[in-house]
């Protein structure tokens, strides 16, 4: 219990969820390995770009049908963007020795941004619910582009060869 008591909050379904989502893309990472998980990276970053470039267009005053709308984009666009790289790409290929650490570490940054931008994309009535630890390392601008930024790199050291 002391370590809710960090967070100023006793556990709620909202740290259930994010540990849900951690929990969830650790086991894809296992089981299905790092060709796909890295295909599902990029295909995260395909939804949050295609998100953005849909939330350009003023389609509805609604801010929760605004905010449905968005989330169905990303989620579609990276299911979508997914399955192309997967397929005309990564079928059947190896990506080379698979460490368990940086399959559990690319899970973990992959399912953080995840949480992050499906949060950050719910009306701000609904973001007002979560607790504050939850606001702060998923909803903050810091935070959002900590998420952003942290999978990109570790790509990057994880497809580093050490000789």
């Amino acid at each position: 219990m002391k370590i809710f008591s960090l967070f100023n909050a006793v556990p709620t379904w909202d740290v259930l969820l994010v540990f849900f989502f951690l929990a969830s893309g650790f086991f894809y990472g296992l089981f299905f390995g790092r060709a796909r998980l890295l295909a599902l990276v990029v295909g995260i970053y395909v939804g949050i770009t295609f998100r953005e470039a849909i939330s350009l267009f003023d389609i509805t005053k609604d801010s929760d049908m605004i905010s449905a709308i968005q989330i169905s984009a990303f989620i579609l666009s990276a299911c979508a963007a997914y399955g192309i790289i997967y397929s005309s790409f990564l079928r059947g290929r190896r990506l080379g020795d698979e460490r368990w650490w940086q399959i559990f570490l690319l899970s973990f940054l992959m399912m953080g941004l995840v949480a992050s931008a499906i949060v950050r994309l719910l009306p701000l009535d609904t973001q007002s619910i979560f607790t504050e630890a939850i606001r702060r390392i998923f909803i903050s601008n810091e935070a959002y582009t900590a998420w952003l930024t942290l999978p990109l790199l570790a790509v990057l050291f994880a497809s580093r060869r050490v000789e």
